[in-house]
């Protein structure tokens, strides 16, 4: 145990020793705010904080691998993979998505557009579902019903409609792109008058709203994008890996 806790120590030092190294370039607050943070984790009561942030890395870290395997079987290689799994992070990171969500997201709209577009489709409907506040279920809900509506009109549109439903506020907005009341854009869905590419267009029209966050969704945004930075750290410096010996 006593080995195992002084690598992560170790660790804990050269990640920050990079971070301190680098912080510069990206701002001053961000330098004292990681200084601070290494300094307050050598306290008695820092070094338990630390303890347990350190098993909440550990954890984040296995669903990163994971998920960054599910990504590697869509874009071909692991480089490709990282790379879209930290954009994708980024997004969860400032909507309050987890992870693991927009992953998800993603891995559907990539089903039936290429990457360039199942980015968009996912960064504009969770951005939108931040907005109006729609829980992640709504969200995979919904992210179903579009790729539907593109493998089978027919039921998709029905399907669509359904979901759509229970998110009255986005039925509108869409519904607005038409500049029809919400009841007729929901009929002419449902006959068929209205494709699937139409939809699609109005639906990246729609300006996502704008979702006030309190202090404590600010303050996990900020920890959330500084854990991912020591992740993708680690994983340069081969930190995790030597953990994983232990």
């Amino acid at each position: 145990m006593k080995i195992f806790i002084d690598l992560i120590v170790r660790g804990i030092e050269k990640v920050g020793s990079t971070i301190s190294q680098i912080s510069s370039k990206i701002s001053n607050t961000f330098k004292n705010i990681t200084e601070g943070f290494f300094e307050f984790i050598k306290t008695p009561i820092g070094a338990i904080t630390g303890a347990l942030a350190g098993a909440e890395l550990f954890k984040r870290i296995d669903e990163f691998k994971e998920l960054e395997k599910q990504l590697i079987g869509i874009e071909g290689s692991s480089e490709l993979a990282s790379r879209k799994l930290e954009e994708l992070s980024n997004t969860a990171f400032e909507t309050g998505q987890s992870i693991s969500s927009v992953v998800n997201v993603y891995q559907m709209f990539r089903g039936v557009f290429s990457e360039d577009i199942a980015t968009t489709f996912t960064n504009q409907l969770v951005r939108i579902a931040d907005g109006l506040g729609l829980s992640e279920e709504q969200v995979q809900s919904l992210s179903r019903a579009f790729v539907r509506l593109f493998t089978d009109a027919e039921i998709g549109s029905r399907e669509f409609i359904m979901i759509l439903n229970q998110s009255p506020a986005l039925l509108g907005k869409l519904a607005s792109e038409f500049s029809m009341s919400a009841s007729q854009f929901r009929q002419m869905v449902e006959e068929g008058k209205i494709s699937a590419r139409e939809i699609a267009q109005a639906f990246l029209k729609i300006k996502p709203p704008e979702a006030p966050k309190t202090f404590s969704e600010q303050l996990n945004i900020i920890l959330n994008k500084l854990m991912l930075i020591i992740f993708k750290l680690g994983e340069k410096l081969k930190i995790w890996q030597a953990i994983s010996y232990v």
